[in-house]
This record gives structure tokens, sequence and C-alpha cells, in this order.
């Protein structure tokens, strides 16, 4: 798997309780599981940051991720 960083769009949404993401994430960090045409990205994320890159703690957590939702990707090589 390779190394991905996605820069989101929007925070992802985050319900008061039982949240799958720290508030305020849109900057994942982690391994690109699926890349292909499901209309998405499947990342196993490590790291969750704000829009001013500042570390958000969270669990990792593997996220289905809309084409729609994502700004852009970077792929570490």
């Amino acid at each position: 798997m390779k190394q991905i960083t996605v820069f989101l769009r929007a925070p992802l949404f985050v319900p008061r309780e039982g949240a799958a993401a720290p508030a305020r994430a849109m900057v994942l960090t982690g391994k690109l599981v699926d890349g292909g045409p499901s209309g998405g990205l499947t990342i196993a994320v490590e790291g969750w940051a704000d829009q001013d890159g500042k570390a958000l703690k969270g669990a990792p957590k593997t996220l289905f991720v809309p084409n729609a939702k994502v700004d852009h990707a970077a792929l570490e090589a």
C-alpha cells in the first residue's frame, strides 16, 4: 500500500456522539487501500489534522472518502 495524504474540500461531518473521526478533520494521512473505480478513496487513516495542519487526536480508522469530498491527494513514491 502507498502512503497518501488527502486534503478535503470541507471537514468530515462528525456527530457529537459516536464519532468515527475527530471534529474538524480536513487532512488525512495513511495508507491507500483502494483508489479504483469505486467513486472514492479507501484510506487506512493513521493521522488527522485540521485545515491549519494542526494534529488532531483520533484513533486509526479505515474510511471510504467519496471523490466529491476530496480536493486533492499526494501519493508518496
